[in-house]
């Protein structure tokens, strides 16, 4: 099986990321402990080693019905390259985020609040100030959309 583009900057960016680490140990035991302070404290500001560019591969939901009666959902943002000090830019604004690992963060979306149809970009930017790539997110009226198959998942209907 070829491997994708996509695939190889995965593994690119995990390659990166692990050998960062392993440097960044490295160097703090083989400099010692006053020049380690230093080093840790430079890495930690933007010098040397730098925190992998966010990239996202997938929403889940990326579609919810709007209206005053939808519940909260928690939106389920994977991917790669995922830190700490990451945050979800939903529409433009900035939205309280939940670290779960390097591959997912999670936030909360409101479609009680909704009020038109709309498709709105989701991205995530580093502490670095870095941003991802952006995927879509849509707010659907709830008479586009029916209720199908076993997972009860919401589908547009068709026409």
């Amino acid at each position: 099986m070829p491997m994708t583009a996509t695939k190889a900057y995965y593994d690119h960016q995990r390659e990166r990321l692990r050998h960062a680490r392993w440097a960044s140990a490295h160097n703090a035991a083989v400099i010692g402990s006053a020049n380690a302070a230093f080093m840790m404290d430079h890495v930690a500001h933007g010098g040397g080693i730098t925190a992998p560019v966010p990239h996202l591969a997938e929403l889940v939901p990326a579609a919810v019905m709007i209206g005053p009666d939808e519940p909260d959902i928690t939106l389920h943002v994977r991917g790669l390259g995922f830190t700490p000090g990451c945050t979800i830019v939903f529409n433009g604004g900035d939205e309280t985020t939940v670290f779960v690992d390097t591959h997912e963060l999670t936030t909360i979306v409101k479609p009680s609040l909704g009020s038109i149809a709309v498709t709105v970009p989701v991205l995530v930017r580093s502490e670095d100030g870095e941003t991802s790539n952006a995927l879509d997110f849509s707010f659907t009226a709830p008479e586009l959309m029916e209720v199908a198959g076993p997972d009860k998942r919401p589908r547009p209907k068709e026409r």
